[in-house]
């Protein structure tokens, strides 16, 4: 068991994915969490909590804080996941997609228009004759 200086146990936190990721990033950078508070405008224990599991925090702040400490871009869609976030590759490529699907819908409506409207001109050039209307004429 670790002993803090003084002589007493220390208990060591438990940690959830997150915080074992974000500790990596910070390990990396060479900063405590204090510092990433303080270069992010928060308090220490916001991030101490996150750590734990037991406080969430958004997609931009987990962002920010992946930016303060030049997290490589593999440690950082490994925090964003982990934390039910998609990576900037992850939403570059849904948004992609998005816009594919965009595209093929538009084009599939747009074909359609163009055989509804040539259905109708065929029906103005060619209405449908009510007999009714024509018994009528003839008397």
């Amino acid at each position: 068991m670790a002993k803090d200086g003084r002589g007493r146990k220390v208990q060591h936190e438990r940690l959830t994915a997150i915080g074992i990721y974000l500790d990596e990033a910070l390990r990396l950078a060479h900063i405590t969490r204090a510092e990433l508070a303080r270069r992010a405008g928060m308090e220490p224990s916001i991030i101490t909590r996150v750590c734990r599991g037991e406080r969430t925090v958004g997609r931009n702040t987990l962002l920010l804080w992946c930016s303060i400490v030049a997290c490589p871009e593999w440690l950082e869609t490994l925090i964003l996941n982990v934390a039910g976030y998609a990576s900037r590759e992850q939403e570059a490529r849904a948004l992609q997609k998005g816009q594919e699907m965009q595209l093929l819908i538009s084009t599939h409506n747009s074909e359609q228009d163009r055989s509804q409207s040539g259905t109708e001109a065929y029906w103005e050039l060619n209405p449908v004759i009510d007999t009714d209307t024509l018994a009528e004429s003839a008397s």
